[in-house]
């Protein structure tokens, strides 16, 4: 019989929402058991307070009328103070947030309130319409996707054939008032579902279309501010299927997720990382990757990628339609959801450095009720200790895989440290001599560990993970 050290025995008796802050793990403090009763489709954080505009094909959120579109605090009750009246008379797909909070609302309808908006609206940060975006009449199709430039132009995709009754293929750029920028012309052959601008103002897009201005561009193209292919991205083949989503991370990657399972004859089931070229990155390898589609994604500062979408593994661990991906394309083994959502996670994003929103089809998150909507920690609980002390235990990366750097607050050196599996079983503890506030994971198994060390003056538990 393994005799569990006191300090895990205080762990296991700790409340379980404290235990349950590792990556993957639902926090049930967001207000979102009932939430909406249809899909919600899109999402996005007002930039003033961080609360939450969603919209979709629903029609109560929490009990309470919707239709279409609801405003919730950052912890998901719904926000009094806005009012959508009707709401939409269709289905909203978009949505992004101006720097002023005002919102732009994309999708198929004809009416919001009862007042015209074909496809299309500004609303002010009550839920009123903005009368100043004036110069917008509507399409004869769908907007789906959105994206902001610098200038404040907006670019949309989707599936049309006319903006303001002028032809434009799929792809338009508008100008604030929300009149057609006439400047800017690309004719794609089919749906474009994503865009992403980069920092020299370049525009990527993605989707199902295979044609951009006649030129073959296969699910995904680079574009000039003016509308025409920039002919240095991607000499080759391009994917061999549907594009669902483009980030781009800090170092000008891009990650792009979808139904493919190659790119330029790489073979990366449904996620892969672009060089700012267009050339496959070689170095991001996902074995066997996902079973399943993946639908959506969000490059993070450290690297990681969240995704979310229809699979229920990625090699060689399961993973129920949302999870974390390393640097390399492999899968985080230390981010574990459990069942995860029931059915398809449509959007993911962080809130902030340790947790993330994700949205979509789904009705539970590991067994626990949600609404479509669900808010989930993406990071370990940085420490779990003793509530008298004052000073503080950082560990640097974590998750880690060779070396874990210590750094403590109140400047004492560290006089004794141990390390714990989850079942209890020290850990040998082995320091460079160069540096004595480092340990050598390198050998441990993939999984949860416990640390523990003492200073003079206090003492202190951490978690990390080892990747």
């Amino acid at each position: 019989m393994i005799k569990l050290p006191s300090f895990i025995l205080l762990l296991l008796s700790m409340p379980a929402l404290l235990l349950s802050q590792l990556p993957g793990d639902l926090d049930p403090s967001f207000t979102s058991s009932i939430g909406s009763d249809g899909y919600i489709w899109s999402f996005d954080f007002q930039p003033e307070d961080g609360s939450i505009l969603i919209g979709g094909e629903f029609t109560t959120y929490n009990g309470q009328n919707a239709r279409g579109i609801c405003r919730l605090t950052p912890d998901g009750d719904i926000d009094p103070s806005f009012y959508s009246g009707t709401g939409f008379s269709g289905n909203v797909f978009a949505i992004t947030h101006l720097e002023n909070g005002k919102a732009l609302v994309a999708g198929n309808f004809s009416t919001y309130n009862g007042q015209n908006a074909v496809d299309l609206v500004q609303l002010n940060q009550d839920g009123s319409i903005d009368t100043e975006f004036t110069g917008w009449q509507g399409t004869d199709g769908t907007i789906w996707a959105i994206a902001l430039q610098p200038d404040g132009k907006i670019l949309i995709g989707g599936f049309f054939n006319k903006i303001n009754d002028e032809s434009r293929k799929n792809l338009a750029r508008l100008n604030q008032d929300g009149s057609l920028d006439l400047t800017f012309f690309a004719d794609c052959n089919d749906w474009v579902r994503t865009i992403a601008v980069q920092n020299d103002e370049r525009i990527l897009i993605g989707g199902d279309f295979q044609n951009v201005n006649g030129s073959e561009s296969n699910f995904i193209a680079r574009i000039y501010s003016d509308g025409s292919v920039d002919p240095t991205f991607m000499d080759g083949f391009g994917f061999d299927a549907q594009l669902r989503q483009i980030d781009i991370q800090p170092n000008g990657k891009i990650i792009a997720v979808g139904g493919f399972s190659e790119y330029n004859f790489n073979a990366n089931m449904h996620i892969t990382r672009i060089n700012p070229d267009g050339t496959p990155d070689f170095t991001f390898d996902t074995g066997q990757g996902p079973k399943g589609w993946i639908l959506c994604c969000e490059a993070q500062p450290d690297g990681r990628i969240l995704i979310g979408g229809d699979f229920t593994e990625y090699w060689p661990k399961d993973d129920f339609r949302f999870s974390c991906v390393l640097p390399d394309g492999s899968i985080e083994p230390g981010f574990n959801g459990g069942l995860g959502p029931n059915n398809t996670v449509r959007l993911v994003k962080s809130q902030n450095a340790q947790k993330a929103i994700i949205a979509g089809n789904f009705t539970s998150y590991d067994n626990s009720p949600v609404g479509h909507i669900a808010r989930i920690y993406k990071q370990p609980i940085s420490s779990i200790g003793n509530p008298s002390t004052s000073g503080q235990v950082t560990l640097q990366p974590n998750p880690v895989q060779d070396y874990l750097h210590i750094q403590v607050s109140d400047d004492h050196l560290i006089q004794t440290l141990e390390v714990f599996n989850n079942l209890g079983l020290k850990m040998p503890v082995h320091s460079p001599s160069y540096e004595k506030n480092m340990i050598d994971v390198s050998n441990y198994p993939s999984g949860i560990y416990h640390l523990k060390l003492s200073t003079k003056s206090s003492t202190y538990t951490k978690v990390f993970i080892k990747n």
